[in-house]
């Protein structure tokens, strides 16, 4: 192989020095370009004759057999630094300082060795190699994890064994050991790395370790810029000296702060979260609650809270008059560009209404968008991720927290992991073992291109010894929930686990279209098995009828034509729509699942017969994602949420309950305030400068704003006299979908441009008619 540098001397020593840039024009003119030479295996024609030996007598193997197979390796990972030179500009005598110098470790500098092994099942044990492998060493590992792994992958005990044809792995003593063991050892040809699967595993855990680095290094710039911020915000904190508790209206809308049952109470705490009104990203640490009893909110300030976050996690505790523990989460600058993962464990002691920072070592990276629950006197935290600037890391690492020693302690489960990932359901049951459902993550498919997965699978986490949990997928029968993000979880009454709403969003290259959930789904733990939570409706009052009428009735009906009793008429879907004060129209959906009883049938009434068909128009949640709930006594509780319209996002404030026992209606707790609803784009920007120079202007100018409302409003198509909505919508609804289009901008589908459209002629009809 010749270099730039090499040709570029050969053109000076024939007496006419060439650029390096010419050279390498002239080479890829050609076709040659300069890339990093490809590392492979030397092979000779005994090496090939071997390989070909070996594929032509396993070519009738079934893939049940292959499925027997654990395969082990070593290999090599990077911890730090280069084994490489890097050259450094210096002053004198400062080539000790710490910007200098390159950090090395005990044994080959940055660098680890690792021991592992896997099968169809999942990982086997990861040992870390301490010093140089040699014969001895090797087979303690064996006698150590082999035989483990093999019984946490449940190989059975005629499994087969795959290792290389190192001579420390094939020396007499350990090929004894697999004698005695009746272990069949698998016959591997020499030279053939390449052929073994683990390199792919081990690809992918020295990727992801250097992306968690370049994650970390990128991210600390971020990090020294908000922290800054954060101290700010952390010094007005620092004035509250005293706690005070007063009675407010609703909290503002927010999103992805944390609603959590009190443990004694009857009380409903609300922590954190966020709220983005189309330009600026606020952020809070309020503390808020909500007395079920009397339907009311309070706010309480506690001095020394923890610095305003959103996407952290809650667990209620009953332990001390009751407890609220909160791990990590994120900051934002306003702007929405810079990320600040936390780190740091808190608790709310409830009784003495006070603040406590936990502070000890060896817990989670920072993170946001992970799952924390709380089992048997200690906190399990499970994935999430870490986003920078340009790079993001998705974990499915698992963490424990003792409350008794409060030591953290990072869990290695045997079996089949769940792939990392953010934002899943994560409930423990009565027996201590863990559920993890669905989730979120994405990766990136080229520069600037990500790809994001909605994961639809489930899994096990279960403790099987002190310090031996196992990881096993779950195939759980019935109706599962569609694919969703966003979606909300909780634990209910019976051992079974709600999901409620969520989003699916269509991504497209220049565009991501969301389809909004507010269905109910539950899982049975002990039976393993999904359906749907099927809300009923609410009953009317009981029918009453006089014996003597219910012939007159039949005989009503015969001479009517009608046989036996009538057909309950379809159940009947009516939109609402509520206009913010900026003209936008949302939508709420309310489903109507039969006719109400008849006053001539009250009046007549006098024996009470139970109706199950009777129903009252039931009223439901709009369609939303990432929804607060929580469960008390039975009781499903749902705080805001949020949805789109084209570009446009709307943050909720409601509040809704469900009786999760009877199952018949949502209660309208808190309505939704339209005044609430602030959005602000590139262009409002602008008019606010254009208002603010222009505020001078007094009255006349309010006046002429109101006037030229107006003059908007009328110029809408105006509604015949005697005209019907079906018809005015016909007449003007190509005028409408041309005004939706032009608010929802040019990526927006044509489905969702056409409903919008007619809920604004709907909303003007009606103000007219």
């Amino acid at each position: 192989m010749v270099t730039l540098d090499e040709l570029q001397r050969s053109t000076a020593q024939v007496g006419e020095s060439v650029h390096r840039t010419t050279i390498s024009r002239a080479l890829h003119k050609v076709g040659l370009y300069g890339r990093v030479a490809r590392r492979k295996p030397l092979l000779t024609e005994n090496h090939k004759r071997s390989r070909l030996q070996f594929a032509t007598s396993h070519v009738g193997d079934t893939a049940n057999m292959w499925k027997k197979v654990l395969w082990s390796d070593e290999t090599k990972m990077e911890l730090f630094g280069q084994n490489a030179k890097r050259y450094v500009w210096r002053k004198t005598n400062t080539a000790h300082h710490s910007e200098h110098t390159i950090p090395t470790v005990k044994y080959g500098g940055g660098s680890i060795m690792l021991w592992g092994c896997f099968s169809s099942a999942g990982t086997g044990k990861l040992v870390r190699v301490d010093g140089k492998m040699d014969g001895a060493k090797y087979r303690a590992i064996l006698e150590e994890n082999l035989l483990e792994s093999a019984k946490d992958l449940r190989l059975g005990r005629r499994f087969t064994f795959k290792q290389d044809n190192d001579p420390k792995n094939k020396a007499r003593a350990t090929m004894e050991w697999f004698k005695t063991k009746h272990i069949h050892v698998l016959e591997w040809p020499s030279q053939s790395p390449d052929l073994n699967p683990i390199e792919n595993l081990w690809q992918d855990l020295k990727t992801a370790a250097k992306m968690e680095k370049k994650v970390s290094k990128r991210s600390k710039k971020d990090e020294e810029d908000l922290e800054a911020l954060i101290a700010e915000f952390q010094t007005l904190d620092a004035k509250k000296t005293q706690i005070i508790e007063t009675s407010c209206p609703p909290p503002s809308p927010r999103l992805n702060g944390s609603l959590t049952p009190h443990p004694e109470k009857d009380e409903l705490i609300l922590f954190g979260g966020e709220y983005f009104n189309g330009q600026k990203t606020f952020l809070y640490n309020e503390l808020y609650i909500y007395n079920i009893k009397k339907n009311t909110w309070s706010k309480i300030d506690i001095p020394n809270p923890p610095p305003r976050r959103c996407a952290h996690q809650a667990a209620a505790v009953p332990q001390g008059g009751g407890q609220i523990w909160i791990f990590g989460g994120e900051f934002a600058s306003p702007d929405g560009e810079q990320f600040y993962h936390y780190k740091d464990l808190w608790v709310l002691h409830l009784q003495t209404k006070t603040w406590e920072q936990i502070k000890a070592s060896g817990g989670p990276s920072g993170r946001s968008g992970h799952r924390m629950t709380y089992c048997k006197r200690q906190l399990i935290v499970f994935g999430g991720f870490h986003e920078s600037t340009r790079d993001y890391i998705y974990y499915n690492d698992v963490y424990t927290f003792n409350l008794d020693s409060f030591t953290w302690a990072k869990l290695s489960p045997s079996g089949t992991a769940p792939l990392p990932r953010s934002g899943c359901q994560m409930t423990t049951n009565q027996d201590g073992s863990v559920v993890i459902y669905g989730g979120y993550s994405k990766q990136k498919v080229k520069k600037d291109v990500d790809k994001g997965t909605v994961h639809t699978d489930m899994f096990l986490l279960k403790q099987e010894g002190a310090d031996k949990w196992v990881w096993s997928r779950l195939n759980p029968s019935g109706v599962k929930p569609t694919p969703r993000t966003g979606f909300s979880g909780t634990l209910g009454p019976n051992n079974r686990i709600l999901l409620f709403g969520g989003v699916y969003d269509e991504e497209e290259e220049e565009s991501i279209e969301g389809d909004f959930f507010n269905d109910i789904y539950m899982y049975d733990m002990g039976k393993n098995r999904w359906f749907t939570g099927q809300i009923k409706g609410p009953k009317t009052e009981k029918k009453k009828r006089r014996r003597g009428n219910k012939q007159a009735e039949a005989e009503s009906n015969s001479e009517s034509g009608e046989v036996g009793a009538q057909k309950p008429p379809e159940p009947v879907e009516v939109i609402k729509e509520i206009v913010a004060e900026d003209g936008t129209v949302m939508t709420i959906k309310q489903v109507i699942s039969g006719s109400a009883t008849s006053e001539s049938e009250e009046e007549d009434s006098v024996e009470e017969e139970d109706d199950e068909g009777a129903r009252s128009p039931a009223v439901e949640p709009c369609p939303r994602s990432n929804t607060m709930i929580a469960a008390k006594q039975g009781v499903l509780y749902a705080y805001g949420g949020m949805f789109e319209v084209g570009d446009r996002q709307f943050t909720l404030n409601d509040l809704y309950s469900l009786d999760l026992h009877k199952m018949e209606e949502w209660k309208v707790l808190v309505e939704m305030d339209p005044k609430t609803q602030e959005w602000l784009d590139e262009s409002d920007s602008e008019d606010e400068e254009e208002d603010a120079e222009g505020a001078e202007g007094g009255d006349e100018e309010e006046e002429e704003d109101e006037d030229s409302e107006d003059s908007d409003e009328d110029s809408h198509p105006p509604v015949e006299p005697q005209e019907k909505y079906p018809d005015y919508l016909a007449r003007t609804e190509e005028y409408w979908v041309k005004l939706a289009r032009a608010n929802m901008g040019p990526d927006a589908k044509e489905k969702k441009v056409l409903k919008v459209a007619q809920a604004m002629a709907k909303t003007f009809y009606e103000l007219k008619d």
